[in-house]
């Protein structure tokens, strides 16, 4: 069963100093960086923000440090661009923060979109009927299918934040999705 609480229990990522184990509320345990950025699963794609201090200003490098999106913001709004310059998501953070991934997520309010489960160990990622979940695992958040298998993860190093997101993932279209839900975790602001 999924419930929704007042927070974004990966906000604190981008608040603490690159030593110091960071603190999500209690509601998952603590995720320390990463000491290096190992490569999660050969056959994955990288995508490297650009800024890991603001997330919501960035690009998103791939292969060859090839800029593949950008995410810009403007006043309490965050829009989502693919290389082609076409938006392909939007977040409003005002009044409640609120999404919608063009193809995939009809605009909604987040707290339903990436729902707290009830024992607070994950977040949903809800995608029409089916639901995945990111959960905190060592030095990661990982995106995992209902069935346990390893869609995805969030990393961050020293000096790299990066989101890796399986073949099987990205042919299931999910790396949109996968794309703002982990720049909603890593951006610091309130989610739900």
């Amino acid at each position: 069963m999924l419930t929704s609480t007042n927070m974004n229990p990966f906000a604190e990522w981008n608040t603490r100093s690159p030593d110091s184990s960071p603190s999500i509320f209690g509601a998952l345990p603590s995720i320390p960086i990463a000491p290096t950025l190992p490569v999660f699963i050969s056959d994955s794609l990288v995508l490297r923000f650009s800024a890991n201090n603001d997330v919501l200003n960035c690009v998103l490098l791939g292969p060859q440090n090839r800029t593949l999106f950008s995410i810009s913001s403007s006043g309490s709004r965050t829009s989502f661009r693919n290389v082609e310059n076409a938006v392909f998501a939007v977040v409003d953070f005002a009044p409640h923060a609120t999404v919608e991934v063009q193809g995939f997520t009809p605009h909604q309010r987040v707290r339903d979109w990436l729902r707290l489960t009830s024992d607070q160990s994950s977040r949903g990622l809800v995608l029409g009927n089916d639901v995945c979940f990111w959960r905190p695992m060592g030095h990661h958040i990982v995106l995992v299918s209902q069935d346990n298998t390893v869609l995805g993860r969030i990393t961050r190093s020293a000096d790299t934040t990066a989101l890796e997101i399986t073949r099987p993932a990205v042919l299931s279209n999910l790396l949109y999705p996968c794309i703002v839900s982990a720049t909603l975790f890593l951006s610091g602001r309130h989610i739900d």
